[in-house]
């Protein structure tokens, strides 16, 4: 998403300034589970995270990156 404004200087010359957005609304989007070795018990750690079992998602493969932004300024003449 991105909204952009164009300002004329002169007849040849212009600047834009535009902000975008990715991931807007801030979703994460997980891997599939794992579906190998239904008959297997889920290991955690210490810590209580899941690291092996049937149905376990590697938190590690998340590919959504957060929410984030960039201005951009260009200058035509």
């Amino acid at each position: 998403m991105n909204i952009a404004r164009r300002f004329r200087i002169r007849e040849r010359m212009s600047l834009e300034i535009r902000a975008e957005f990715f991931n807007v609304f801030n979703r994460t989007y997980v891997a599939n589970p794992t579906v190998s070795g239904p008959q297997s018990t889920q290991v955690r750690t210490a810590a209580g995270v899941t690291v092996s079992g049937f149905g376990y998602i590697n938190p590690t493969s998340l590919y959504a990156q957060p929410r984030n932004g960039q201005l951009v300024a260009r200058f035509q003449f």
